[in-house]
């Protein structure tokens, strides 16, 4: 099977090292946690990668919904679930 190679507008799934603690504890105490994000490619380049997590329609021009920014050199695998599943975000 050939890996493709992500583009925006597909579907992905991103395994990545989110880092995580607890308020009012001591920044000492963060740990590498790892992460799954899901979602449309919004776009990719050296310093983040940015996903359309939680997409909704309200029928206006632009998307509407949750983004997540995910630091690039984080990212541990980017899968294709599904290629060109929103053209919504691609601009011509």
């Amino acid at each position: 099977m050939t890996k493709q190679v992500p583009e925006p507008g597909d579907l992905v799934s991103i395994d990545w090292n989110d880092c995580g603690g607890y308020i009012n504890e001591s920044l000492s105490r963060v740990k590498v946690i790892p992460a799954t994000a899901y979602g449309i490619l919004v776009s990719m380049d050296k310093i983040q990668t940015i996903v359309w997590s939680c997409p909704f329609h309200d029928g206006g021009d632009e998307p509407n919904g949750d983004f997540t920014a995910i630091p690039t050199d984080w990212c541990q695998k980017i899968e294709v679930i599904k290629k060109g599943a929103s053209k919504r975000l691609v601009k011509a």
